[in-house]
């Protein structure tokens, strides 16, 4: 009996309205070279409304009425999430407005945050002792301390958050890996609300 080799990805997302087929949702691979038509094995009509997932058995089932006399073989996920693709963001006056509010609010609070740390580390007074420390002298308000300071917090903040080498390696940035873990508990949460069966 022939060897079939099926790897279901974790999730596939499509437009509204596109027929799935099966090169769509698996990579499939066989020894003696894959039956003409498979790949195109129509899975089902995708159905924009939510999330749906289509089981190994189900994708067995679909194979083996087609194509009897395989050994089909899992090599991947047990199961793969049909997604329909999220409705681009409309732009316009108000999208600027919210976005220009989000970033004024955020802005606030990091700064706030900032500046109850300092005040709760008494940072004016370790600036002076810096200034004491290099020149002998005291200084209440040793500012070629503290504006350096501050420019280098907002400096070193952006490359931390923005890597711009990052792009050179092809490595995310911590704020990418951040959406990209909050895109995945997204995720994970509505598969626990619809429940993890096959269909």
């Amino acid at each position: 009996m022939v060897k079939l080799y099926i790897a279901l990805k974790q999730r596939f997302v499509f437009q509204k309205g596109q027929g799935i087929c099966l090169k769509d949702i698996a990579t499939l691979w066989s020894p003696q070279g894959l039956p003409k038509g498979i790949e195109k094995l129509r899975v089902q009509q995708a159905r924009p409304q939510g999330m749906e997932p289509v089981s190994f058995v189900a994708v067995c089932a679909l194979i083996q009425a087609h194509y009897p006399g395989y050994e089909l073989i899992q090599a991947g996920e047990i199961e793969v999430w049909l997604m329909p693709q999220p409705p681009s963001p409309k732009g316009g006056f108000s999208a600027f407005w919210r976005t220009a509010l989000a970033v004024l609010i955020l802005t606030l609070g990091a700064g706030f945050g900032v500046v109850y740390f300092h005040a709760d580390v008494d940072m004016p007074k370790v600036h002076q002792q810096i200034y004491e420390m290099v020149t002998g002298q005291m200084d209440e308000h040793p500012l070629w301390v503290s504006l350096p300071y501050s420019v280098g917090l907002a400096v070193g903040a952006g490359i931390f958050f923005l890597r711009p080498g990052a792009r050179k390696y092809q490595e995310p940035t911590p704020l990418e890996l951040k959406e990209f873990t909050y895109a995945q508990d997204v995720e994970n949460f509505r598969k626990n609300q619809l429940g993890g069966g096959g269909s």
